[in-house]
């Protein structure tokens, strides 16, 4: 009797509960793991080795993996995942593979509007009537001059595509002036006294009036052929999609005064004809706001991330101050609301001036009150905090960075200016480009750039 019971206790002792687990309950558990947790896992037993370590496994990790990196890819051997895992755990704990910094070539400069896209970063600097790129990936840099601008005029907003740079500026008027990446070809079209947001999308921009709110006239232009085209008029338009090689509008317009939000979605071709119109509710569980406090993060119009546009909102509930998501995924039609309850409270525009949305869940934040990086992760609602680590030619930076309030006064600008995606994350100062790159396959060897040095103190 005793033996027996002893041999009861060797079995639980040894007995391994993960690998009697049938494939798909495992593929169930891996689902809420990090793919750092499942290698660090790996390192319990030679079994549990075997069964993480996997195809299986690793194929459905991987495939968690890119769809975080909002990757639409199905040829990636499997013999890649690490890179890939590497890539996603830096980009979320702020861990990138290459820092450098890139001074700049002229005299210090202060800088005013940037826009980043498919490794091209296009900015304007102030005092100066033109418009720069670098090309990440080649190195080359261009230039195009604005003739037309004044001396003391506003540029507003940078957009730039695979094809076009544009530049939103305030003259008496506003205008709208884009350059042809590949040829230079200049195009300007005038838009009147208004208050405009706008977004680029291959080689069609979109331009919202937001000056007759709720009545939102909605226009798209090629700079190509110069065409103005005029959508119609939107009530309370909060988001838009765009498929450009589709020859489609989405458009949404919420009625923030009903509960459950009354929502009338739209389609559109390019050229303004309606192809669909649908009724839908829209739930907001457990909170309801107040429209008088909902204002849009950034600016300009909606973030596109391939198929998918999300635009971001600052709102109050019961909780205060909080921020929501609108997001939209063309590939299933949907439209769905996302609450944030762990970034810090937003109360002024200088937030969104420190604050990148590098994919449709990471967000980079500079917490100016703490001197603190905050990376927001939406998909898990957690934030991570780490010191941000100057370099030591970011002499300008670290003295305005440092000299300044917490809550500046609004005409004050910010002169840290960030920029990035799932590859790359940026900061634009007076004395240069930091630049972190996360993505193992692309680390790209900039002429002019330095290895990145760590400044003795810290921000």
């Amino acid at each position: 009797m005793m033996e027996e019971r002893l041999d009861q206790i060797r079995y639980k002792k040894y007995y391994d509960i993960v690998g009697s687990l049938p494939l798909e309950l495992l593929l169930k558990i891996v689902e809420d793991l990090e793919p750092a947790d499942i290698v660090r896992s790996q390192r319990v037993s030679k079994q549990w080795r075997s069964i993480l370590s996997s195809d299986a496994i690793t194929k459905f990790v991987l495939r968690q993996t890119l769809a975080f990196l909002n990757i639409d890819r199905a040829d990636i051997p499997v013999t890649d995942a690490k890179a890939y895992f590497r890539w996603q755990h830096g980009l979320q704990y702020g861990q990138p593979v290459k820092r450098i910094f890139l001074p700049w070539t002229e005299p210090p400069r202060v800088p005013n509007e940037i826009a980043y896209h498919s490794r091209r970063l296009v900015c304007h600097n102030e005092g100066v009537k033109k418009v720069e790129m670098l090309d990440l990936e080649t190195g080359q840099r261009s230039a195009w001059v604005e003739e037309d601008a004044g001396e003391d005029e506003d540029w507003e907003e940078l957009l730039t595509s695979d094809r076009y740079v544009a530049l939103l500026r305030d003259s008496f008027s506003y205008y709208l002036t884009a350059w042809d990446i590949h040829t230079s070809q200049r195009s300007v079209v005038e838009l009147g006294m208004a208050e405009y947001r706008t977004s680029i999308h291959k080689d069609k921009i979109v331009i919202v009036d937001n000056d007759q709110w709720p009545n939102n006239p909605m226009f798209i232009w090629d700079p190509n052929s110069n065409h103005l085209k005029n959508i119609g008029s939107f009530s309370n338009l909060w988001l838009w999609h765009v498929e450009a090689d589709e020859n489609m509008l989405v458009a949404f317009e919420i009625d923030w005064d009903t509960y459950p939000l009354e929502v009338q979605q739209t389609k559109w071709t390019l050229t303004g004809q309606l192809l669909d119109r649908t009724h839908l509710h829209l739930s907001l569980p457990g909170n309801r706001i107040d429209k008088k406090h909902i204002r849009t993060l950034f600016n300009g119009g909606p973030l596109s991330y391939g198929h998918k546009t999300m635009r971001r909102l600052v709102t109050k509930s019961d909780r205060k101050h909080i921020t929501m998501d609108l997001m939209y995924d063309y590939t299933i039609d949907k439209l769905s609301v996302r609450w944030n309850d762990c970034t810090q409270p937003i109360y002024d525009y200088l937030y969104s001036a420190t604050y990148a949305l590098l994919t449709p869940h990471i967000a980079y934040h500079w917490d100016r009150e703490f001197r603190w990086l905050e990376i927001f992760n939406a998909d898990s609602q957690v934030t991570a905090m780490r010191p941000y680590e100057w370099d030591v030619r970011e002499v300008a930076a670290q003295k305005w960075f440092a000299a300044s309030s917490p809550r500046l006064p609004n005409q004050q600008k910010p002169r840290l200016l960030p920029f990035g995606d799932r590859e790359v994350f940026g900061l634009v100062s007076e004395d240069g480009i930091q630049i972190w790159f996360f993505n193992p396959n692309f680390t790209p060897d900039l002429a002019g750039a330095e290895p990145f040095i760590a400044a003795t103190e810290t921000g």
